[in-house]
């Protein structure tokens, strides 16, 4: 089993590359990008050509589910990093 400190400096290590892959994911403009496509699919008409809302529909969800996967992994390492300084080193090791 790792030690507490390399656990925590391998949690750190993997919230700094998830940063890394949120800021090229540039999610401020996929955001952006959702909330136009909300606004498409709110339309008057907007299923009058199936094929292009389904299209539009599917590239919403799309967007949506890679802006909610880096929240959730974003918070899931924060809660692991902050559970490791809550844990204390004796605590640590009486799971060895």
């Amino acid at each position: 089993m790792q030690s507490r400190e390399e656990l925590k400096k391998s949690v750190k290590e993997c919230d700094g590359k998830l940063q890394s892959i949120a800021a090229s994911l540039d999610l401020p403009a996929l955001e952006k990008e959702l909330a136009q496509l909300n606004k498409e699919i709110n339309l008057e008409g907007f299923w009058n050509n199936v094929s292009a809302a389904q299209k539009t529909t599917q590239r919403a969800k799309n967007t949506q589910d890679r802006i909610e996967e880096v929240g959730r992994l974003t918070k899931a390492v924060k809660a692991v990093g902050e559970l490791l300084e809550i844990f204390g080193d004796n605590e640590w090791e009486a799971l060895n």
